[in-house]
C-alpha cells in the first residue's frame, strides 16, 4: 500500500467523521430552546440524527483503515492472510448492519418525498435516502475484492476458499434481490409509489444478504477447518 493512498483514504474518513460532529452540533445548537413538538425541533433532530450516524461511519472507517493499513505492512504469510481475512469478514458483519439502520433513517425522507413529490424536499432528504442505496454497492464490492483494500491484498484475499464462498454469497444475493425487485415490480403496477419505496428495501436487503451471507460461510469454514 503506498504512502499517498494510505492517506486518501484516511483523510477521507477523517473529512467524513468531522461532517459528522458538525451536523451534530448543527443539530443540537439549532433545537436549543425549542419544544419537542415543534416542528423546527423535528428538523434540527433529524439534523442531529444524520451527523451521529454519519460520525459513526466515518470512526468506523477511520478504524478500518488504520487496522488494515497496519495488516498490510507487516511480512506476508499465513498469520496475515487468516487476519486480512478475519478482517474482511467482520467488515461484511459490520457494514449490512449500517446499511440496515440506514435503510431506517431513509424511510421518512422517502415517505415524505413519495407523498409531496420533490416539492420541499431538501439536500439531506436526498442523502439519507441514498445511503442505503450506496452501502447495497459497497458490501457486494467488498465480497467480489473490488474494493481498494482487496485489489492491493489480492494474493491473500483472492485463495480458492474466498472463490467458492463469493459464488455462494453472491448468488443468495442475487436471490434476494429477484424476489425483491419482483414484489416491487407487482407493487409498482398496483401503486407506483410502493414499487419505488420498495425497491430501495430490495437493493438494500440484496446487498446487505451477499455481505452476511459471506461473513456467515467464512465463520463455518473457520469451525469445520
Amino acid at each position: 500500500m503506498s504512502t499517498k493512498s494510505s492517506r486518501r483514504i484516511s483523510l477521507s474518513a477523517i473529512g467524513l467523521t468531522l461532517v459528522g460532529i458538525g451536523l451534530c452540533a448543527t443539530g443540537f445548537a439549532g433545537n436549543y430552546g425549542l419544544r419537542p413538538a415543534d416542528d423546527e425541533a423535528t428538523w434540527w433532530g433529524i439534523v442531529a440524527g444524520i451527523g451521529f450516524a454519519t460520525t459513526f461511519i466515518g470512526v468506523m472507517k477511520i478504524w478500518l483503515d488504520l487496522s488494515i493499513a497496519a495488516m498490510a505492512n507487516d511480512p506476508g504469510g499465513a498469520n496475515k492472510r487468516e487476519r486480512l481475512q478475519a478482517q474482511r469478514a467482520w467488515q461484511l458483519w459490520t457494514f449490512p448492519l449500517i446499511a440496515v439502520v440506514l435503510l431506517a433513517i431513509a424511510v421518512d425522507p422517502l415517505l415524505a418525498f413519495l407523498s409531496t413529490g420533490t416539492n420541499g424536499l431538501k439536500l439531506s432528504d436526498v442523502s439519507r435516502i441514498a445511503m442505503p442505496v450506496l452501502y447495497a454497492w459497497i458490501v457486494p464490492m467488498i465480497v467480489m475484492g473490488w474494493d481498494a483494500y482487496s485489489k492491493q491484498n489480492r494474493r491473500f484475499l483472492d485463495d480458492e476458499l474466498s472463490q467458492s464462498l463469493r459464488a455462494r454469497a453472491v448468488t443468495t444475493g442475487f436471490v434476494v434481490l429477484m424476489i425483491g425487485v419482483t414484489a416491487a415490480f407487482g407493487l409498482g403496477l398496483l401503486k407506483p409509489e410502493l414499487g419505488v419505496a420498495a425497491m430501495l428495501f430490495a437493493l438494500t436487503l440484496g446487498g446487505v444478504t451477499t455481505g452476511i451471507r459471506f461473513a456467515w460461510l467464512y465463520r463455518e469454514a473457520g469451525r469445520d477447518a
